[in-house]
């Protein structure tokens, strides 16, 4: 945790300042260990633990199902490799390009194994926070991030962000600030709720970008489909870790038998994503499997929540956000064909 970090928090209970005690620092100023007491409540403590600020105890890390299946999968899949695809179908088509990231603060939110942080200071961000609240900010995501300076990581859940209003800002960075849900949001208990709160954290000037599994009932056979494939995640979820990673290599392998393949795809029995253009030949097929697997896993994994929703129902939700934003891309994300990791972006005037 960096000195950065500390005024910016809150007591997400009380809502009040957090006053740091006990603290254990590293050699380069970063804070390795202590306790965060409200200075409204002082029974309201939170552990700094191994750099990290905790927002959530540890019984409840451990049994909350969402929260250990999201950890299973960053600790399993890493994601180090999807580099190009994170630039080519979600930065590229959200943002111009990630360059657009230079000299922000960003917030990410459900930061998963870290690597899109980590691509981010890379492209020259100021500095970024990362909100997870799985096991994996003491696996692969302390791994990834091991070297990575101007960092901050909270564990916490992004419905109860403890950070105060407006915290993502021009005020801590002249270039803006970016609040950002990728491939993250539909896995929330309500998403309305947890846009709302997204949206509190972002500072006048600033922007908030999110996607959201989509869904389309506009006819009896889209419906229909949805509602199989609402069946069959019922009961490939509730299976054990192997076999749900047993049938994502299944349909992955399966989506390449000509027809069949096809069919699984738009029956909703699997998933297979892109694969960025500069990819070909042999390795085209290996990215081809790979994503297949990573997203059908996703897509049927046991995440206790899995929203989908229609583009008039995203619209909806954005509409009634307070103070009322101004969507940059709406034209382009509200198409039934835009990149898979596109993001929705909202302004925040001034």
């Amino acid at each position: 945790m960096t000195p950065f970090l500390l005024p910016l928090l809150m007591c997400p209970v009380t809502r009040a300042p957090l006053k740091l005690v006990d603290a254990e620092m590293a050699p380069d100023g970063t804070i390795t260990s202590g306790m965060l007491v409200s200075t409204k409540d002082p029974k309201r403590r939170y552990p700094v633990v191994r750099g990290v600020p905790r927002f959530v105890p540890p019984p409840e890390v451990e049994n909350h199902a969402a929260v250990e299946a999201f950890g299973d999968q960053w600790n399993f899949f890493n994601y180090d490799r999807f580099k190009e695809h994170f630039l080519e179908f979600g930065m590229n088509p959200t943002f111009g390009g990630i360059a657009w990231m230079k000299d922000k603060l960003v917030l990410d939110t459900g930061s998963g194994s870290g690597m899109q942080i980590k691509w981010m200071v890379e492209a020259g961000a100021k500095h970024v926070i990362g909100l997870e609240l799985s096991q994996s900010v003491d696996g692969v995501m302390a791994d990834n991030l091991r070297e990575v300076k101007n960092v901050d990581i909270i564990q916490c859940s992004i419905d109860q962000i403890p950070l105060r209003d407006e915290a993502i800002g021009a005020e801590l960075a002249p270039a803006g600030g970016l609040v950002m849900c990728h491939n993250a949001i539909q896995h929330t208990p309500n998403v309305q709720r947890t846009l709302t709160e997204l949206w509190r954290v972002t500072g006048a000037g600033s922007e908030l970008a999110f996607n959201c599994y989509t869904r389309n009932d506009s006819t009896h056979i889209t419906r229909w489909r949805h509602r199989i494939y609402s069946t069959l995640r019922v009961f490939i979820s509730s299976l054990p870790f192997s076999f749900r990673l047993g049938y994502a290599h299944l349909m992955s392998a399966l989506r390449f038998v000509p027809f069949l393949g096809w069919f699984l795809e738009k029956a909703d029995w699997m998933r297979r994503g892109d694969v960025p253009t500069s990819i070909a030949g042999r390795e085209r097929w290996r990215q081809l499997y790979r994503v297949g697997v990573l997203h059908t896993f996703n897509y049927f994994g046991s995440h206790q929540y899995q929203h989908h929703h229609s583009f008039p129902e995203l619209q909806s939700m954005v509409e009634k956000l307070e103070p009322k934003p101004e969507m940059l891309n709406a034209e382009k994300f509200f198409t039934p064909h835009h990149a898979t990791g596109m993001m929705l972006r909202l302004l925040r005037r001034g």
